[in-house]
């Protein structure tokens, strides 16, 4: 307990404490500031979807379509929709890989690629 009552004697200790409790208090006001309205800007959210299966893929981009709040777009190849992400027409790209139906009967697991800027 000693030792702890001369550490507080020195200046730079309190100095040191109130240093930390301002970054934490910066960072805190920063980092829930930056994502005030988030859920208010949703739909300005712009989606390429990419559909090379034509059995149960054909479904789900049906169904992202229509359920998604975000602006969905339809590509018909990969580059082309990366390329429009990379000129900043789009904010993300998922792909629904042409095996995505045979995987997922055979397997019972596949996988949705996506890709974000």
């Amino acid at each position: 307990m000693k030792t702890l009552k001369n550490f507080f004697k020195f200046p730079p200790t309190f100095i040191g404490i109130a240093t930390a409790f301002a970054f934490l208090l910066i960072f805190f006001c920063v980092w829930m500031t930056a994502y005030d309205g988030v859920t208010d800007r949703i739909n300005k959210l712009k989606i390429g979807l990419v559909n090379e299966d034509n059995e149960i893929g054909a479904n789900i981009e049906k169904n992202l379509k229509e359920n998604l709040p975000f602006k969905v777009k339809s590509y018909s190849s990969v580059t082309h929709a990366k390329e429009d992400m990379n000129n900043r027409n789009l904010d993300m790209v998922i792909q629904i890989p042409a095996n995505f139906s045979s995987l997922l009967k055979e397997k019972n697991t596949t996988e949705i690629n996506y890709f974000i800027n």
